[in-house]
């Protein structure tokens, strides 16, 4: 009697532990899966346009799918013009080194966020506004602001002088999330597959730990 007590005792743990291995897998594999899915489906970069700097205005409507902060700008390529020119044209030379200008900067423009068809933000981009670099880029920032899911907005931007010379560099009109949103979601979805790793070893340990000790149980029936 006693010794059929302990060989059910050691299916029993047997299962547990196969059962508990196999849940600490699935629970690997959903858990990264589920985040990286999430924020797959976020729009991080709502609006990317090309744009002419003719004088005029140029609108754009976008919507919010997640709640950050966001910033306006922008962004010119330097292939064509070099990147000492782009800033001198822009106004964007807030950066060390400085570049050397000859000549005044030719970007000039006004602007207003509206959200429902309601002004919540305006100004005018000037000389040091606010600006971006890299290698192959120049970034002339211009707009920040807090967005909500959800929310509907209109960008409207009015060119009043002739910066078409500024078209051979391909400027783009950009709205998107701040980069601490970025990172955050990098980290979280880089913790999330550590943590998916370690559970996956507990998993297999346990399952494998199970299946010994039912081929143990079967033997000693």
């Amino acid at each position: 009697m006693l010794l059929l007590l302990k060989t059910i005792g050691r299916h029993i743990t047997a299962n547990r532990s196969c059962k508990f291995g196999v849940a600490l897998l699935l629970v690997a594999v959903l858990i990264p899966a589920g985040i990286y899915g999430y924020f797959k489906s976020i729009v991080w970069c709502p609006v990317r346009r090309p744009i002419s700097l003719r004088p005029g205005k140029i609108e754009q409507t976008f919507k919010i799918n997640y709640t950050a902060r966001y910033f306006a700008d922008i962004e010119f390529q330097t292939g064509a013009i070099s990147q000492e020119a782009v800033q001198c044209l822009t106004g964007v030379t807030g950066f060390s080194p400085e570049p050397k200008c000859t000549e005044k900067p030719i970007l000039s423009f006004s602007w207003r966020l509206l959200r429902d068809d309601k002004a919540v933000l305006s100004g005018r981009y000037g000389q040091n506004s606010g600006g971006s670099m890299s290698a192959s880029t120049v970034g002339a920032g211009f707009a920040y602001f807090d967005a909500n899911r959800g929310d509907k907005y209109t960008l409207v931007v009015d060119v009043d002088s002739d910066a078409s010379r500024l078209d051979i560099t391909r400027p783009t009109l950009y709205v998107e999330a701040n980069s601490v949103n970025l990172e955050f979601a990098m980290l979280l979805e880089g913790l999330s597959r550590v943590s998916a790793v370690v559970l996956g070893f507990i998993g297999l340990v346990c399952l494998l730990l199970g299946i010994g000790q039912q081929r143990l149980a079967g033997a000693l029936d």
